[in-house]
């Protein structure tokens, strides 16, 4: 027999904002709640308003495209500040620009005549 396995719950608060929920699966209660933070206004004021309602949120997220402005970093370190709480940062090992031009390239194929 199979061990069930939690579901996720994905709840848009606005477009491009997300709150991931991993729900028990019995009851469907949430046993881990992630806030996706693009560190832009909408998804600042949408943690700042989910903290002041005392909502549990057990990871704060924020994925670095690599197209970010240095500005957007001390943002962060602000914020994390200010909420007294850290925001797992993560990085992919390749910038975006890198991404698509490997895509591009290696997917790339010349029209042939049959």
């Amino acid at each position: 027999m199979r061990a069930e396995l939690p579901s996720v719950s994905c709840q848009g608060v606005f477009p491009g904002i997300f709150l991931l929920e991993v729900l028990e699966p019995n009851n469907l209660k949430p046993v881990y709640t992630i806030a996706s933070l693009s560190g832009g206004k909408d998804s600042t004021a949408m943690l700042l308003r989910l903290l002041e309602e005392a909502r549990p949120i057990d990871e704060i997220l924020f994925c670095d495209t690599g197209w970010e402005f240095p500005q957007m970093y001390d943002h962060l370190t602000r914020l994390e500040r200010y909420i007294g709480r850290p925001i797992t940062r993560l990085k992919a090992p390749l910038t975006a620009d890198q991404y698509f031009y490997a895509v591009s390239y290696t997917h790339l194929t010349l029209p042939t005549i049959a």
